[in-house]
Formats: structure tokens, sequence, C-alpha cells
């Protein structure tokens, strides 16, 4: 194949974006791997082979919605342009939109808080991690660096979030501010 994608990867890739979309647009209840299928023009015996079902679906679907939009977030080199990188994430329409998706289908479909907890927020602190453990003069590994990533994580997002879920619209200073205080207290 001399360098090019495995077989099969851009079909994947395209069910994948296709789910994507449907499940943030209808929510994941209301989204069947016949509409994923039919979106995609693919067969549900190819939607099983390369997923499993509707959960490796969504699992893919996070995870594709991460690749898209967190990189910023993932390249930082230390914790103020990580800062900077996380709020223009979280803050962007695209990703309060999937959040208030998730927000508002965990309760009558758990495995979906399920999959973002175990797809999304790992992949958060794994990029703050080490920025958090080089700024501290710690390890990675230190048992003190997820409570620190924890708590810059709090400080960053804070009650500007809720307020961002909920149609407001944080103001850029006000989310400066935030910036300013987690860094100096990191």
């Amino acid at each position: 194949m001399r360098g090019s994608a495995p077989r099969g990867e851009p079909r994947r890739a395209a069910i994948t974006e296709a789910a994507l979309e449907l499940f943030v647009e209808r929510g994941f209840r209301a989204v069947t791997v016949d509409d994923v299928a039919r979106a995609a023009g693919a067969s549900k015996a190819t939607i099983a082979r390369f997923y499993g079902g509707r959960q490796g679906l969504l699992t893919a679907a996070l995870e594709l919605e991460m690749d898209l939009v967190f990189a910023p977030v993932e390249g930082a080199r230390d914790l103020p342009a990580f800062a900077e990188a996380l709020h223009a994430v979280v803050f962007s329409p695209r990703c309060l939109q999937l959040l208030r998706f998730v927000v508002g289908e965990t309760p009558s479909t758990p495995e979906l808080g399920e999959t973002f907890r175990g797809v999304v927020l790992p992949r958060i602190a794994r990029a703050a991690a080490p920025l958090v453990a080089r700024a501290r003069g710690t390890e990675v590994d230190d048992a003190s660096t997820p409570v620190a990533v924890d708590e810059l994580l709090g400080d960053l997002l804070g009650t500007a979030l809720l307020e961002a879920m909920t149609g407001g619209d944080p103001a850029p200073e006000r989310l400066a501010r935030l910036r300013r205080r987690a860094l100096a207290s990191g």
C-alpha cells in the first residue's frame, strides 16, 4: 500500500463523521444504526464490522470530535497556551453544542456519559498533566499531579462553563481573568 491509509479507513472515517453529525443533531437515543448507514451510504454489516454497534460508533464519534477540535490544546507547549487553547475549544459553539448534547442525553442514556468520561475527560487530563508537572517541578506520575490538573481545570472552567452551557456568553475579559487566577494558583 506504500504509505496510504489502510484499506477501509476512508470508509470508516465517513461513517464516523455521519454518526457524529446525527448524534449531535438528533440525540443518541434517536439515532439508529440504520440512520447512520443511510446517511453514510454504508451497510449495517459494515458498521457492525468497524464498530461492533451503536456504543462503538458513539466512542468513535467522540474520538473524532476530539481529533477535530482538540489539536490546539494537545499542542500547547506551556500552561498559559494550554489555558488559552482550552478556553477557545470549550467555549466554541461546536463544543458547547456537544456538551449540551451529552448532558441532555446522559440521564436517559448512561452509556453516553460513560463514554464521554472515558474518552474526553482523560484526553484533557493527559494534555494538561505534563504541563502541570513541569510548572510544578514534579513528574507526571507524581501522585499530586492528577489533583493539580483537576484544580487547574476547575479554576479555568468554573461557573463560566455553567453560564455558557445555559446560553450565556462569558466575556473574554472574564475568561482572561480565570486564566490568570488559575495559572497564579498552580
